[in-house]
């Protein structure tokens, strides 16, 4: 089959929509919880004739807002959609005079379709698959019949591929415009997705591909054909072959990269045609970079596609562009063409993960993340969206296969990758946003948008698996000019649509932090509103606000006991009395109780905690005698400051509140707050000797009881069975399990159940453990007291008075530490 080239240009402002459901966690309550690449499932298509209040493509995602153990290679994995069309069809009759009338509607502006294009529009109608949304079509008549005209005529090489998946004798009738198209019928229909947009299509069940009306990419369901030669793969050795032989034939000439400058701009102004002699180079980068079998194939490293190679020597691919991008400027421009057609038709479903080697070879492309978008041809935007929709829309599997490449790729690279997608989704939002759309209409259904996030949750994961930069790298600053209340709102209610709160780490700390103040707020409200109502309609005084009247000199006990006697009123406005002191509380008193309360509760003399020297962190004492009501305690106190904006001293290390985000912790988090012992099993880890006989150690946990160390088995039998160089990854394993979760497991229930009857809610699933130890403890960087200076007002002083003067000490002493 002769390779399809169409210049049909098709509106891809209306875009598909996306919808993410989810069950319900615990100990989390939430809706829709934010996309995660490593656990949703595949979709479920329906017929247009069932009813359902789900998008067609509703996707299901697993409990925890960041999914599984993403630090496991063996982790589930990721997915999307299928992009096999679904097996139910229908049929539906379609006479000659309704097919006729629908004809006479297809203009482009104001000129109507010549009769001599109609009998082949009525062909090519049946290959351009029907978007199910007629949201997404513009012009009259395109629902039905899109793509086949441009400017009021055909494109003969479009009809003459599309003519080769339509056959019969009423498609030979339309041709001749006989009248036997009375008897015509349109063909068995299905459905399926857009492998680039996710779109839910509607096309012929018989034709082997069809073109989307959204992001006018082309589906083969059976992989393209050629004619002729599969072009030779390409290597770095070749690439430098013929740039040599390119350049001895051109002769002497400015410097390449001169040129190339040079040459981009005359090509701009049109004034100068590109050098001579580079003819060789431009071809073999056409026929390569067009064409999947041959771009697939080029740069391999000779190694399996594995979850930990993708088989391309990406040093070689970078080198290559390199090389390419000093030539003259048609040589660039041709590679970029190039890719742009393949994106738009790759020839062929991408099922295995040997089928999207050529996304990591273009992935490569410097120009990529050099290209400013407003500036550069429209060839930079159509690769950039194409790239980010294929990659989006891959099957589970593959996505497993994206997050583990992610996780390897150098720092540098990893990071530019992150910003080029932030920079894609920053572009979108700028421009909905200058165009006056409002948010989050314009963003909600746009597939570019909703793409750039699915591929940016897959670099998350990886980074997540391989830590490589901080989780504010993500954050998109765009994202804090979206109407955030709107889209929590959304998300909240199951709408079905895009939703920032689906990708949280896209969403910076202090918007985070402002949806959960408004949620807090929002509940405190409802629980006035019931007070109000309880007093009006059942003559019962009930206050507003909790309020815990307690004495300094039994702080814990009159805290605890008042706390449960008000246990439904914890997320009311919270004020405190102390006993024998007149006061309001506007915010102080609140403050010491906090700090009081702290101090008394992780203070050696109750024993609920115990400290590492070395880190300053404490951790929960698997041999505290306190009650579990203690912790509890703790856990409403912790909670109770994120829902007052109160910063506490506290020294838990990250690992807890990971445990609170059901977040598995291992070796890793071990070391935050136990260096010592996380060293000591690395080295049993890595020992080359006899690990029995040097070590003497056997399947037993310890710890550390009031001055005496107490043994637990790991397993049946433990004080028995002695390490070994077989099993020491095991016993390393149990033993790290030991420390972080079952010695502690009747201390951490309560602590846990303590925190989430106050902060449990949608959201707090916005937050990753990083920033939920920020908004407990506060920041750990110094006060930058020049800056505070330079946004300063004095009102009633100057900045020279002795007052003023002091105050700029003090913060100097308390920033230095």
């Amino acid at each position: 089959m002769d390779t399809y080239s169409s210049n049909t240009q098709t509106s891809s402002s209306s875009q598909s929509h996306l919808s993410i459901a989810s069950q319900t966690p615990a100990p989390l309550v939430r809706s829709n919880p934010p996309y995660d690449p490593t656990s949703l499932q595949p979709p479920r298509l329906k017929s247009s004739a069932s009813s359902s209040s789900r998008s067609p493509h509703s996707l299901r995602s697993s409990d925890h807002p960041y999914g599984p153990n993403l630090t496991s290679a063996s982790s589930s994995s990721a997915s999307l959609s299928s992009q096999q069309p679904q097996p139910y069809t229908t049929q539906q009759p379609y006479s000659s005079s309704a097919m006729a009338q629908s004809f006479e509607r297809l203009t482009v502006g104001t000129t109507p379709i010549p009769s001599q294009s109609r009998s082949k529009t009525v062909q090519d109608g049946f290959a351009i698959a029907n978007n199910f949304y007629p949201g997404n079509v513009k012009r009259a008549g395109e629902l039905a019949f899109p793509g086949a005209i441009k400017n009021g005529a055909s494109s003969s090489s479009a009809e003459e591929e599309w003519a080769l998946i339509t056959s019969g004798e009423g498609a030979a009738q339309a041709r001749s415009g006989s009248p036997a198209m009375e008897e015509t019928t349109v063909p068995t229909m299905t459905y399926g997705k857009c492998m680039c947009c996710n779109s839910q299509l509607r096309f012929p069940l018989s034709v082997s591909r069809f073109r989307c009306t959204v992001c006018d990419t082309i589906n083969d369901l059976r992989p393209q054909r050629f004619n002729g030669e599969t072009p030779q793969p390409l290597t770095l050795q070749r690439i430098k072959l013929v740039v040599a032989q390119c350049k001895q034939a051109s002769g002497p000439s400015v410097p390449f990269a001169t040129q190339n400058a040079k040459g981009k701009r005359d090509a701009q102004d049109g004034a100068k045609p590109p050098p001579p002699g580079w003819e060789p180079l431009v071809k073999m980068v056409e026929e390569v970079f067009q064409n999947w079998e041959s771009l697939n194939a080029s740069f391999t490293n000779g190694q399996e596609v594995t979850l930990d190679d993708t088989g391309v020597a990406l040093d070689q691919v970078r080198e290559a562009y390199r090389i390419l991008l000093d030539s003259p400027v048609n040589v660039i421009h041709a590679m970029m063409l190039s890719t742009d057609k393949i994106l738009r038709r790759p020839g062929r479903l991408l099922c295995r993960k040997e089928d999207i080697k050529f996304l990591m070879i273009i992935l490569e492309n410097p120009l990529l993340s050099q290209h400013a978008y407003q500036q550069e041809s429209h060839h930079h935007h159509n690769i950039m969206k194409h790239v980010f929709g294929l990659l989006s829309c891959l099957s589970n599997e593959l996505h497993h296969y994206l997050v583990n490449w992610f996780a390897r790729l150098n720092l540098n690279v990893f990071r530019k990758r992150v910003e080029l997608v932030n920079s894609f989704t920053t572009h979108y939002l700028a421009k909905a946003q200058r165009a006056g759309r409002s948010f989050p209409a314009a963003y909600e259904s746009d597939w570019r948008v909703i793409s750039a996030a699915r591929v940016m949750a897959l670099m998350f994961a990886a980074n997540n698996q391989s830590p490589k930069i901080p989780i504010s790298e993500f954050y998109n600053t765009m994202v804090d000019y979206v109407d955030l209340v709107a889209d929590y709102d959304s998300w909240q209610q199951r709408s079905g649509k895009f939703a920032f709160c689906q990708y949280p780490f896209l969403i910076s700390m202090g918007s985070k932090m402002s949806v959960m103040e408004l949620d807090a707020r929002r509940q405190m409200e409802t629980k006035v509103k019931e007070a109000i109502l309880t007093i009006l309609y059942q003559k019962r005084v009930t206050v507003p606000y909790l309020v815990l009247r307690v004495r300094r000199d039994n702080l814990i006990v009159d805290s605890l006991t008042q706390l449960a006697q008000h246990e439904t009123d914890l997320k009311k406005s919270l004020k405190i009395e102390f006993s024998g002191e007149e006061g309001i509380d506007a915010g102080g008193l609140r403050k010491e109780w906090f700090q009081l309360l702290v101090r008394e509760l992780f203070g050696p003399q109750y024993g609920m905690f115990t400290w590492d020297e070395d880190t300053n962190l404490c951790w929960f004492n698997p041999a505290s005698f306190e009650a579990s009501d203690q912790y509890y305690l703790v856990g409403v106190v912790i909670g109770l400051a994120i829902y007052n904006s109160t910063i506490l001293d506290i020294h838990l290390p990250l690992p807890c509140y990971k445990k609170l985000l059901n977040i598995p912790v291992g070796l890793d988090d071990l070391k935050v707050f136990r260096p010592a012992l996380a060293r000591g099993l690395e080295q049993l880890l890595t020992f080359e000797g006899d690990v029995e006989t040097t070590f003497c150690r056997d399947f037993v946990g310890e710890y550390e009881a009031f001055g005496e160390i107490v043994q637990v088995p790991l397993v049946p039998g433990g004080e028995k069975k002695p390490v070994t160089n077989e099993n020491r990854v095991e016993y390393v394993q149990r033993y790290v399990k030991f420390i972080l979760n079952d010695s502690i497991a009747k201390q951490f229930e309560p602590f846990m159940r303590g925190f989430y009857n106050v902060c449990g809610g949608n959201a707090l699933s916005l937050f990753r453990p990083e920033e939920i130890e920020l908004l407990v403890r506060g920041s750990d960087e110094p006060l930058e007291v020049e800056q505070l200076r330079a946004v300063t007002e004095y009102y009633g002083f100057n900045p020279d008075d002795e007052t003023i003067r002091y105050i700029i000490h003090r913060s100097w002493v308390i920033s230095a530490g």
